[in-house]
């Protein structure tokens, strides 16, 4: 009898199993997975990844330096309370003020990390803010990572289950609630960097460094001059396409001349091999992310640093 009720036990959870995934599979053929507008439970999630972030992603980072545990039921309200209510494309920068003010942890000094175009491996080498320090692991960015939220007038202040514009979508849509959040996110983080700081950009585009780029118009310009000595540029290339800029590129060199006036210093370097062995962990088959064996059967010392890169990698990510 109790072997019975254990099968039965795991036919049910079996059936359980199946039908969940075929409603799953349905409403993702329907495009019904992931619902239009506003991310689903937002206020939930917010004050979870608040803990979350605190407790388990990064503790360190409020230990000491003055730094207490943030109040996560405040910073949930000022965030939820930015954009509610608001115009959909007209939520302005300073109604962040608060949830910025709430939210702020320090950034570490020479650990500053900045990007355009390469958002993966960015979260693959920071590591969580181990390595380096991206705004995605600021308590701050980490809150909004990924999260949907679109404002409206009416009640109730906030667009669910239909579209609404992203952060990426200004053309019709200029300060759209998550635009504005990003935008206020990216000069808080930029003004608190001091040190070296580092800039990734993706060197299979033509312009690696564009002036309208979030970097070129929002965080470049909250450099602060006194407190960030250099910009360590890191140009990496998808394996197998083309490297369109290096550091010898024009795009580069038009960066390095912001940087000039500002009186931040300026380096360069050309597929870094931490970054990259990183990217040859997602294209394993292209040449330059194998290990070649010469003719007496021993493997080149650079493909052998290579080789251990990408093992380095891979473990970085267990």
């Amino acid at each position: 009898m109790k072997m019975w009720s254990q099968e039965l036990y795991v036919l049910i959870h079996s059936l359980l199993f199946i039908i969940i995934t075929c409603i799953l599979h349905t409403q993702q053929v329907r495009g019904q997975c992931v619902p239009q507008g506003t991310t689903p439970g937002l206020r939930e999630l917010v004050m979870g990844r608040c803990t979350e972030y605190q407790t388990i992603v990064n503790p360190t980072q409020l230990c000491g330096n003055e730094q207490q545990r943030k109040n996560c039921s405040e910073i949930s309200d000022n965030f939820m309370t930015a954009f509610s209510y608001q115009p959909a494309c007209n939520v302005t920068f300073s109604r962040y003020d608060n949830f910025i003010r709430t939210a702020n942890t320090d950034v570490t000094r020479n650990k500053a990390m900045f990007w355009s175009d390469v958002y993966g491996v960015v979260q693959q080498y920071t590591n969580r803010g181990q390595r380096a320090m991206a705004l995605e692991d600021t308590l701050i960015g980490y809150i909004g990572n990924g999260l949907r939220f679109c404002a409206q007038e009416s009640h109730p202040g906030i667009a669910y289950n239909q579209e609404c514009a992203g952060w990426d979508q200004t053309d019709t849509c200029p300060y759209n609630a998550e635009f504005s959040f990003w935008v206020k996110a990216s000069s808080n983080f930029a003004a608190q960097a001091s040190g070296d700081v580092y800039l990734m950009l993706n060197a299979s585009l033509a312009l690696a460094f564009y002036n309208t780029s979030f970097f070129g118009v929002w965080e470049l310009p909250n450099l602060n001059s006194s407190k960030v000595t250099k910009v360590n540029v890191l140009l990496v290339h998808i394996p197998g396409q083309t490297v369109r800029s290096k550091c010898s590129s024009e795009n580069i060199s038009s960066l390095q001349r912001r940087l000039r006036d500002r009186n931040i210093g300026f380096s360069c370097q050309d597929s870094p091999r931490g970054p990259q062995a990183m990217l040859c962990v997602d294209h394993p088959t292209e040449e330059e992310c194998q290990m070649k064996v010469s003719t007496n059967g021993a493997s080149s010392n650079n493909d052998a640093v290579m080789g251990l890169s990408i093992v380095i990698a891979v473990i970085s990510l267990i």
